[in-house]
């Protein structure tokens, strides 16, 4: 498994995308960690076109402090 590697994985989600339960969104945010985790409002599943700022955002916070 990933994780027991000690690889870090993020997980970008947007709350219009309708795809994912509220639940199925806890156990995601449970598996990658919470600081890890990022759920973008006003956002289909094309986050990096909706919300592009704040996408990137977290893209370079992660990138900067893993």
């Amino acid at each position: 498994m990933i994780k027991n590697k000690h690889i870090l994985i993020y997980a970008i989600y947007g709350k219009q995308d309708g795809i994912f339960s509220q639940n199925q969104l806890n156990d995601l945010k449970k598996i990658v960690g919470k600081k890890q985790f990022a759920l973008i409002d006003n956002c289909s599943p094309y986050s990096f076109v909706d919300q592009q700022c704040l996408f990137l955002k977290y893209i370079m916070k992660w990138l900067l402090n893993p």
